[in-house]
């Protein structure tokens, strides 16, 4: 396992108590169906892993960062607030371009 992989890995299953391998977490980061079921470890992926971590693993899986760009802002969105993201400053995500304004999803 990579270096890369070890430290995202740490972010992303030590707080929900799960033991996903790269390849798991890679197939659920560019799954759009994650963001259909809320994935925790997709959430957590966009949210709590270092922007220069998340290219390094984008890059190092093959991802395609159009794909991770859209369920990341879908992500945000669902949230329905700022996301204080560790890598997230002057309202930009240096890994995906501007940060668009959350919007509430009306609850069925």
């Amino acid at each position: 396992m990579s270096s890369v992989a070890f430290k995202v890995l740490s972010t992303v299953n030590a707080p929900y108590g799960t033991d996903l391998s790269a390849a798991q977490l890679a197939s659920k980061i560019s799954d759009f169906a994650s963001v259909e079921n809320v994935d925790a470890s997709a959430f957590s992926f966009y949210s709590e892993v270092k922007a220069d971590l998340q290219q390094q693993f984008l890059d190092e899986k093959g991802i395609d960062k159009e794909v991770a760009f859209e369920i990341a802002q879908t992500f945000l969105q669902l949230a329905g607030y700022p996301l204080a993201l560790e890598h997230r400053t002057e309202n930009r995500f240096p890994l995906f371009g501007p940060m668009p304004k959350p919007t509430l999803i009306p609850q069925a």
